[in-house]
């Protein structure tokens, strides 16, 4: 077991199987569809779009960080991170209900306290990126739509 899993494991981030599948792909849609909501879809084109980008960010993920790991708080959401000798961040998704629980913020922080760099990209408009400046992660470079930050 990695520092990593150990370090996400005490606090209840567990590595997501197969048997997860569902559980990642309705996150997916959940967040994705209330963002969704003001082009008013018929459902079942909604689906069809929700199911086209979770494959296509699915399939991204995997060519940008092959080493990337998956992990789920059932119920809560999923962590993806990329380790190595340093981390990235590379997804963070909390379910609606599970939002401003502290949820994220614990994952981070167990991420943070591994002693290794940590960096991830987040979109400039996120209210999540208030969370990472408090975290200590600085801005390193912005463009426009993204930025990336790093701790230390």
């Amino acid at each position: 077991m990695s520092a990593l899993e150990r370090a996400l494991g005490e606090i209840g981030w567990l590595p997501a199987t197969e048997h997860d599948a569902d559980f990642l792909r309705l996150l997916f849609f959940e967040l994705k569809s209330s963002q969704l909501e003001g082009l008013d879809l018929p459902f079942e084109t909604l689906g069809a779009v929700l199911a086209q980008q979770y494959a296509a960010r699915s399939f991204g993920y995997a060519a940008a960080f092959p080493s990337a790991a998956t992990f789920i708080k059932t119920g809560i959401g999923s962590f993806i991170v990329s380790d190595g000798e340093a981390i990235h961040v590379v997804d963070i998704t909390i379910s609606e209900v599970a939002r401003g629980q502290g949820h994220g913020t614990q994952a981070l922080t167990a991420v943070l306290g591994l002693g290794k760099p940590v960096s991830l990209n987040v979109q400039l408009h996120n209210h999540a990126r208030r969370l990472y400046e408090r975290l200590g992660l600085k801005e390193i470079s912005s463009d426009g739509m993204h930025s990336t930050m790093r701790f230390p």
